[in-house]
C-alpha cells in the first residue's frame, strides 16, 4: 500500500486550550518557487515564508492556511506555530504505507515528513529528527493510516526562545 493511498494533510489547528480553529491569522510573504499546499509547514527564509524540507526540525513559523501562489512575494495567510497549538496529522510508517494506529503511540516524538503529493503526516519511522508530540487519538486504535492530536516541539517553533 502506498503511503500516499490514505493519508490526509495536516489540519483542524487550535489554539490552546481550545478544540477547533480559533488561532489569529498572521500574513508573511511567500519565498521563490513555492508549491506547498494549505496545512504545510513554513519556515523562515532571509525575511520570507517557505516551505519546510522533508525532515522539518528548525525554524517553523507557523502552517499556511491556502496554496502557495508561486509568486515571489505574494501574501501569506498563516496560523502561526505558537507554543501550545495543536492540528490533526495522519501517523504512518513511510516504508509500509500500512501502519496501525497503536496505545504505545500517545505522547511519543515522531518528525514530520511530506508525501510526494506534498501531504504532510507524522512519520512513525523518524524518532531522532522529531518535530511532533502525539497528545490524542482522532480515529480509533486499531485504524489504517489514523488520525491523531499533536503539538509541535517548542524547540522546532521559532518561538522558543
Amino acid at each position: 500500500m502506498a503511503v500516499e493511498s490514505l493519508v490526509k494533510q495536516l489540519s483542524h489547528f487550535a489554539a490552546p486550550g481550545m478544540s477547533s480553529v480559533p488561532v489569529s491569522t498572521h500574513v508573511g510573504i511567500e519565498g521563490a518557487s513555492q508549491s506547498y499546499k494549505a496545512g504545510a509547514p513554513l519556515i523562515r527564509s532571509s525575511g520570507k515564508l517557505v516551505t519546510a524540507g522533508n525532515a522539518a526540525v528548525a525554524d517553523i513559523v507557523g502552517f499556511a492556511e491556502k496554496n502557495a501562489t508561486g509568486v515571489t512575494d505574494a501574501a501569506v495567510p498563516f496560523i502561526p506555530a505558537v507554543p501550545g497549538i495543536s492540528f490533526e496529522a495522519t501517523l504512518e510508517n513511510q516504508s509500509t504505507g500500512d501502519y496501525v494506529l497503536a496505545r504505545a503511540d500517545m505522547f511519543v516524538d515522531y518528525g514530520l515528513r511530506v508525501t510526494s503529493g506534498g501531504l504532510w503526516y507524522l512519520n512513525k519511522n523518524d524518532t531522532s529528527t522529531v518535530a511532533a508530540v502525539i497528545i490524542d487519538f482522532v480515529d480509533p486504535l486499531g485504524t489504517i493510516q489514523g488520525r491523531v492530536r499533536a503539538r509541535l516541539l517548542d524547540t522546532v517553533t521559532i518561538y522558543n526562545d
